[in-house]
């Protein structure tokens, strides 16, 4: 397993030192720039004043899927949502190596030492409330544990602990639902058969998922097939999939905190098509997890809760964080 050493870690502090404050991009409030790991350019949208909140988004989507979210948070919280490397405005690095979970995780860090050093940090933003979902869930898990004195409470959606999961891998309830982590290994295809219809990908995603699309409308569908366009491809964010077969949850030279001492929620939706229901069972997290720990499970939901049940989970979150 590779591991990223303290000197890269360094680095990257001398690197988020010399950020620029950020560029505002077109019309987009309160859009700007940061350099992540390796100084991989990455967008990312700032909204609202107050303590520094963090949304990370999952596959296939970019930062817009916490809109409904950063409407609901930004009158109390200071918002950050990145586009990931590889998605929508950020930079698509080529080569697998670049989207192993260990640069996602500093890429991360990146973003919250800004946060930290930027004209409007505040003595709370020491530490920030960290929110993913998917792919964005498994790397705000990572961060907490690798990072745990940079996030001060910790909210996942759709993502189990990764030990967990770990556990769980030849469940084979879970490797059925994991079919598309395998067809994702394939080189090239999955890429092409995503590219060739993009619009029948994102339908047959999200409104196959929730079982209706009244979450995701014509104008949320057309959203995700614009911004895979501006990426130029789903190559990257494919790379996510495969590292982690290839290499699994990529290490650094200092253990992960186990178990996490960070104030802890987890919600996931009973239709998740994508995890079995053992991997987010609260007795599961429990010797994992030695702070306050809550999960929740939505009724109906599917794995797109922020956008399928955007009132339900904004309630959720702010109980918690209060």
């Amino acid at each position: 397993m590779p591991v990223l050493d303290g000197q890269l870690i360094k680095k990257m502090d001398r690197i988020v030192e010399n950020t620029s404050i950020g560029v505002v991009l077109g019309e987009e409030k309160g859009s700007f720039y940061f350099d992540g790991q390796g100084g991989v350019r990455l967008h990312c949208i700032e909204r609202g004043d107050g303590p520094a909140m963090v949304l990370l988004h999952g596959f296939p989507q970019f930062w817009w899927s916490w809109r409904h979210q950063i409407a609901h948070f930004e009158s109390r919280y200071r918002v950050f949502a990145p586009d990931l490397r590889g998605y929508n405005l950020s930079d698509h690095p080529k080569g697998w190596e670049y989207y192993e979970a260990g640069r996602l995780v500093l890429d991360v860090v990146a973003l919250i030492r800004r946060i930290q050093r930027g004209p409007k940090s505040r003595k709370e933003d020491s530490s920030v409330l960290l929110i993913g979902q998917d792919w964005g869930g498994a790397i705000a898990w990572l961060t907490a544990m690798y990072f745990p004195e940079l996030v001060r409470k910790l909210v996942v959606l759709s993502f189990p602990h990764p030990l967990v999961a770990q556990k769980h891998w030849q469940n084979p309830l879970q490797r059925i639902r994991s079919a598309p982590l395998f067809f994702f290994q394939i080189p090239a295809i999955p890429e092409f058969a995503l590219n060739v219809a993009p619009h029948l990908f994102y339908s047959h995603l999200f409104r196959g998922d929730t079982g209706h699309g009244e979450a995701f409308p014509e104008d949320v569908i057309q959203a995700y097939v614009d911004a895979q366009k501006r990426a130029g491809s789903l190559t990257g964010p494919l790379h996510y999939f495969r590292n982690f077969v290839s290499r699994g949850w990529v290490g650094f030279d200092h253990p992960p905190q186990d178990p996490l001492h960070i104030p802890t929620l987890l919600i996931w939706g009973d239709k998740d098509r994508y995890f079995h229901s053992e991997t987010m069972q609260e007795h599961g997290l429990s010797e994992h997890i030695s702070a306050n720990f809550r999960v929740e499970t939505i009724a109906a939901g599917s794995h797109w809760l922020p956008e399928q049940f955007p009132d339900r989970v904004n309630q959720l979150i702010g109980d918690f964080l209060d």
